[in-house]
């Protein structure tokens, strides 16, 4: 079931994304420089060079393919009540009346299933008279 997500919860995930972002900018520096330092007369190895240019698209897939996720799950709107989702709609206000939110807004549930039956010795236990 879908639930909205709390304050806290949603500086953390900013919080998540910031420092994401800062480690992807920190490396990608680090290997621009790394690659663009045999000019200034500081030679690396042609293989660290190369193996750095691997990792450099590695990381730039990465991004992208992230990216690309974040922009598709921005227009993904989950309803707070029936819980029912729309994708890339401009209308906010679902069947049942209630407002959509973005489902970056909100977390999913699991909830275990209701059978009805309630146990009534504590951990399955069975006491035996004797």
């Amino acid at each position: 079931m879908w639930i909205k997500k709390s304050s806290k919860e949603l500086l953390s995930d900013l919080r998540a994304r910031l420092i994401g972002a800062v480690l992807f900018l920190a490396v990608a520096i680090i290997l621009v420089g790394m690659l663009g330092f045999s000019h200034a007369g500081l030679h690396f190895p042609i293989w660290v060079r190369i193996l750095g240019l691997m990792l450099a698209g590695i990381l730039l897939l990465a991004w992208h393919l992230r990216s690309q996720w974040h922009r598709e799950r921005a227009g993904v709107l989950v309803c707070e009540k029936c819980g029912r989702v729309k994708v890339n709609e401009s209308q906010n206000v679902c069947l049942c009346g209630t407002r959509m939110s973005p489902m970056c807004e909100m977390k999913w549930i699991e909830t275990p299933p209701l059978t009805g039956r309630v146990p009534s010795e504590p951990h399955g236990l069975r006491t035996v008279n004797i």
